[in-house]
């Protein structure tokens, strides 16, 4: 996993993984996004890998409140299990 620089960050590429957030001048989403409360933008599936490991923002060292965190988690779950769902049948 990337760990970027302090400090450094970009409105169109993924702090974690540097793939692009955005196609077509920013008009198309090419993943799900996700917003951490400080504003940084990551793929909704690197920001969830990294918050399993790390509750700040790997941008900016933000501490995500544990409220928050515990809300991330249920859905990550409650996607998961959709997800299973969709592939069993």
């Amino acid at each position: 996993m990337h760990v970027p620089a302090a400090g450094k960050t970009s409105e169109t590429e993924c702090d974690i993984c540097l793939g692009e957030l955005f196609r077509d001048g920013g008009c198309e989403f090419k993943k799900r996004l996700r917003m951490m409360p400080c504003s940084h933008t990551f793929h909704q599936s690197c920001i969830w890998d990294w918050l399993l490991d790390d509750r700040r923002c790997p941008v900016c060292g933000y501490a995500m409140p544990s409220e928050k965190r515990r809300r991330v988690e249920e859905e990550m779950d409650s996607q998961r299990l959709r997800l299973a769902r969709v592939n069993i049948n």
